[in-house]
């Protein structure tokens, strides 16, 4: 069972969900088969501010239930939001492995019932003893501990590997409803900023000293927001040139 249930649907500068549509490529490619896929790009403002004390190098999650909501999400009471009138798009658990090079990765592609979806639930997964990791980094094979996030990088010039065993399922809620067709096709874009994980009120927090263990994690836990439609314009990535939104702040 996990240990914390987060729901943060309103919260600060590290995820964006951005709601996006096929609007034509110059390349003449074509998204793949399905009417909806999820996608991952890094980005976000703390990484410019941040980038003076710590280097990221590699950023990666475990994730679980990936899922979108099919009902209206009350953002006033978000916590309690039930499970219900939700379609599965990948159960896991699986490796968000986040893309720092300005370019982005899909995460799923699928075909899902026509229809009208709030929001994006999932959840940070911590291995149980007898799940397989797709991943071995995520198991320390001498004490059995598991992780559920793991980052390195450089912090003032010195290497760090910092190992969170957070669990936390997640709530983002769309600024805007989004209408899924079944002959049309929809991306969603998470666009992930794993610096804002080691900044507090501005102040860079070192990831090798385990005073700071809580701190992060409480960052991780508390790193997503509300969702973002499109209104046009192009996002390229892995060669694929897709529509993106443009942000209405």
């Amino acid at each position: 069972m996990y240990s914390r249930y987060i729901y943060h649907a309103l919260s600060a500068l590290a995820f964006f969900l951005l709601i996006a549509w096929l609007t034509g490529c110059s390349n003449g490619e074509n998204p793949p088969a399905g009417n909806f896929s999820l996608s991952e790009a890094s980005g976000g403002q703390m990484n410019k501010t941040a980038s003076n004390a710590i280097v990221i190098t590699s950023a990666k999650i475990m994730i679980s239930n990936l899922r979108v909501k099919g009902s209206y999400i009350d953002t006033t009471n978000a916590e309690n939001d039930p499970d219900v009138d939700e379609v599965m798009l990948k159960e896991g658990p699986f490796v968000l492995d986040l893309n720092l090079a300005n370019d982005s990765n899909v995460v799923t592609v699928n075909t899902i019932q026509a229809g009208t979806y709030y929001g994006a639930k999932f959840e940070i997964h911590k291995l149980s003893e007898n799940e397989v990791s797709p991943d071995s980094e995520f198991v320390d094979m001498a004490t059995g501990k598991t992780y559920t996030v793991i980052v390195q990088g450089e912090y003032n010039g010195s290497p760090f590997t910092f190992k969170s065993t957070t669990s936390a399922k997640e709530l983002v809620v769309f600024q805007n409803p989004v209408s899924v067709t079944s002959t049309g096709f929809i991306n969603v874009t998470l666009l992930v900023d794993p610096y804002s994980w080691f900044t507090v009120n501005g102040q860079v927090l070192n990831p090798a000293d385990p005073n700071n263990s809580e701190s992060i994690n409480s960052q991780i836990r508390a790193s997503f927001m509300q969702g973002y439609r499109d209104r046009g314009g192009l996002w390229h990535f892995e060669g694929h040139c897709w529509g993106f939104v443009e942000l209405g702040l």
